[in-house]
């Protein structure tokens, strides 16, 4: 299964170029979208708006999540291991730091042009069919747990 992710916001260019691979039959995988605050309903798509429950119901069942560059979505999705295609959100300027990074280093990839259409559909199915991503281990000193242990030590 793949998951199109937008959050609590909306991108609605992202949707309609999922939905029309879909739509041209070049994704073969069930895709389910969260539309969030969208106006575009998918029309070859499983869809909803939001879901309290989307780490259960759908992060831990799809195997390809296309997201917006979101740290929290990106994050919690490479925890699980699956396959992360982020498109830049057209509000951010430039391409961010973190999906840039992230795909640098081969954990993810990164489409930039959120705003052309036809781009953006080429730039995700070339995601999708890409198969080299490297394996992303949760750091096991992050600031959290530093945090932690300092204030149960009363230091």
């Amino acid at each position: 299964m793949i998951l199109v992710t937008v959050g609590s916001t909306q991108h609605d260019n992202l949707i309609r170029a999922v939905d029309e691979l879909v739509g041209e039959k070049k994704l073969k995988e069930k895709v389910i979208c969260q539309v969030g605050k969208g106006q575009y309903e998918p029309i070859h798509c499983e869809w909803f708006k939001f879901d309290p429950n989307i780490d259960e119901k759908y992060y831990k069942k799809c195997k390809t999540i296309i997201c917006v560059d979101s740290a929290g979505t990106i994050f919690r999705n490479l925890e699980i291991g699956n396959k992360i295609i982020a498109v830049r959100h057209p509000t951010t300027k430039g391409a961010t730091d973190l999906g840039k990074k992230l795909s640098e280093e081969k954990y993810i990839y990164f489409v930039t042009k959120p705003n052309n259409l036809l781009i953006m559909k080429k730039e995700i199915y070339k995601g999708i069919i890409n198969k080299k991503s490297k394996k992303y281990l949760k750091p096991k000193n992050n600031i959290v747990t530093r945090i932690t242990k300092f204030i149960i030590r009363g230091i």
